[in-house]
C-alpha cells in the first residue's frame, strides 16, 4: 500500500470515531432526558396540593451552562472546562427543635456528614428563637451569610446557596434521611417550616429513610449514593460513631466562624472595655427568668400552680447560687490579676450584677446595655440575633471563660476556644457549687 492511501485510510478512521463519539454523547443526553420524562412525578410521596411548576420538561435544564457534566454509570464524562455537577445535602431543621445555638448544632452536623460523604452543603438560614423570642417566622428567619463567614466554610467543602438547591432540586425528587422516626414533627417541618417559609418540596414520611445505630462515612457514602438532592432531617440526632464524629466535628467546627460584622464590632467592644486589658467572660443562665419557667415547662404545670416546682420557688436557690458564683468570680480575678468582668446574660437575669459588684467594682463590671450605650453601637441595642453572636466572640476572645456548660450557647463558645488551645470553666463545677440542690435541677432542665 502506497504512503498517500495510508494517510487517507488513517484520516477516514479517524473521522469516523469522532462520528462515532459524537452520536453516543447526544445518544446519552437524549436518554437522561428521555429517562427524566418518562420518570413517574412520584405524587403520592408529595402534598398534591402543591403546582409542579417545571411539569414541562423543555423548559428543565438538567446541566447549567458551568456544569455540563455526562454521566455513565460511575464514570464523568466532562465537557470543556465544566465542574462536576452537584449532589447536594440540605440540612432539615426540626420546626420548633430548640433555640439558635441548637440549630447551630443542627447545621454542624448536617456539614460533617456533607464533608464525610463528598456533598455540596445548602446553606439554610437560621432563626431567632431564644429568652422570650420563641418561633419559626420569616420576621426571626437569619440568612447564614448574617451568622457565619460563608467564604470560611467553602475552603472546607462546596456551598451552595438555599436557591441554588430550590433551583436544582425543584423537579427532582429529595431523599430524606434522619434518625428520627417522629413522623407528627415531620409533617409539622414539611408543612410550616419547608414548604411555607422555604418553598421546598420534601416527601411524605412515608418515603423517608430512617436510619438506627451507628454509622460510618463509607455505609452513609453508600446509602446517599449519587443521588443529587439529598436532606438530612433533624441533624441534631446524627449518628457518625464516635471517633470519626470528634475528628470532624473539630475540622468543621474551625470552619464555622462568625462573620467579619461581628468580628469587627468586637475589635471596638474589646479596646473600650477595660482599656483594652485581659477580661474575664461569664455566662450567666439559670433559666428560672426565662418563659415558659423551664421548671413549670418540663412539669406541664401552670404559673403558680404548684408551689414545689414554680419558678418563684426556685428563685430564693437561684439567689444563693448567684451568689456562690460571685464569690468565686472575684476569687479567680483577684488570683489572675484581672480587672473586669464581661457577663452575657438575658436582660431579665441581670440581678447577677448586683451580687457581682458586692465584690468588683462596678464599672468593671460589663453587659450588654454598657457597649450599646454609645451612638456607634447603638445598632445592636434591637438586634438580638447579631448581639449574641457578639457576645459570644467576646467569650471566645476572653482570658477566662466561666460558661453554663449546658447551655448550647456555651457550648458553642467552648468549642471555638478548644480550637485554638483555650480552656474554659464551667459555672457548676466552681467551688460550693455540688452541694447547691438548684445546680442539678438546671442542668438536667437544659
Amino acid at each position: 500500500m502506497k504512503w498517500y492511501m495510508v494517510i487517507v485510510l488513517v484520516a477516514f478512521m479517524s473521522v469516523s470515531i469522532n462520528l462515532l463519539l459524537h452520536w453516543q454523547v447526544k445518544s446519552l443526553i437524549s436518554v437522561r432526558h428521555s429517562a427524566y420524562r418518562a420518570s413517574p412525578r412520584e405524587n403520592d410521596v408529595y402534598d398534591s396540593d402543591i403546582s409542579v411548576a417545571a411539569e414541562n420538561v423543555s423548559k428543565f435544564n438538567l446541566f447549567s451552562e458551568e456544569d455540563q457534566i455526562l454521566e455513565y454509570g460511575t464514570t464523568a464524562v466532562q465537557m470543556g472546562q465544566a465542574n462536576t455537577r452537584r449532589r447536594y445535602l440540605l440540612p432539615v431543621l426540626r420546626y420548633g427543635g430548640g433555640g439558635t445555638n441548637s440549630q447551630f448544632k443542627h447545621f454542624e452536623n448536617a456539614a460533617i456528614l456533607s464533608l464525610v460523604t463528598n456533598r455540596t452543603i445548602a446553606l439554610t438560614p437560621f432563626f431567632l428563637n431564644g429568652g422570650h423570642v420563641r418561633g419559626f417566622t420569616r420576621e426571626t428567619l437569619r440568612d447564614f451569610n448574617k451568622t457565619f463567614n460563608v467564604a470560611k466554610l467553602a475552603q472546607l467543602m462546596p456551598v451552595s446557596e438555599i436557591k441554588d438547591f430550590q433551583n436544582d432540586c425543584e423537579n427532582r425528587r429529595i431523599n430524606v434521611i434522619t434518625w428520627d422516626g417522629d413522623e407528627d414533627a415531620y409533617k409539622l417541618t414539611r408543612r410550616e417550616l419547608f414548604r411555607k417559609l422555604l418553598a421546598i418540596r420534601l416527601p411524605r414520611h412515608a418515603a423517608v429513610h430512617v436510619l438506627d445505630g451507628e454509622r460510618n462515612s463509607d455505609e452513609l457514602s453508600r446509602i446517599l449514593g449519587d443521588e443529587p438532592c439529598v436532606a438530612l432531617y433533624r441533624p441534631h440526632d446524627f449518628n457518625l460513631t464516635e471517633h470519626e464524629y470528634e475528628k470532624q466535628r473539630q475540622i468543621v467546627h474551625s470552619h464555622l466562624v462568625r462573620t467579619d460584622f461581628v468580628k469587627n464590632v468586637t475589635d471596638v467592644i474589646i479596646q473600650k472595655m477595660c482599656d483594652g486589658k485581659p477580661y474575664l467572660a461569664f455566662h450567666w443562665r439559670n433559666k428560672t427568668t426565662e418563659y415558659p419557667c423551664i421548671f413549670q415547662m418540663r412539669k406541664g404545670l401552670k404559673p403558680n400552680e404548684s408551689v414545689s416546682f414554680s419558678c418563684e420557688a426556685k428563685k430564693s436557690e437561684v439567689l444563693l447560687m448567684a451568689d456562690k458564683v460571685a464569690e468565686n468570680i472575684a476569687d479567680i480575678m483577684q488570683k489572675k490579676k484581672i480587672e473586669c468582668v464581661y457577663v452575657a446574660t438575658l436582660t431579665w437575669s441581670q440581678t447577677i450584677v448586683e451580687h457581682l459588684a458586692k465584690r468588683i467594682p462596678r464599672n468593671k463590671i460589663y453587659i450588654s446595655d454598657n457597649i450599646t450605650a454609645g451612638d456607634d453601637l447603638s445598632v445592636l441595642r434591637d438586634d438580638l440575633y447579631t448581639m449574641s453572636l457578639v457576645e459570644q466572640e467576646i467569650c471566645f476572645r476572653a482570658e477566662i471563660f466561666i460558661a453554663s456548660c449546658a447551655s448550647h450557647w456555651s457550648q458553642f463558645v467552648m468549642a471555638d476556644r478548644d480550637g485554638v488551645g483555650k480552656t474554659t470553666d464551667c459555672t457548676s463545677e466552681l467551688p460550693g457549687m455540688k452541694n447547691l440542690p438548684i445546680r442539678n435541677q438546671i442542668i438536667k432542665a437544659s
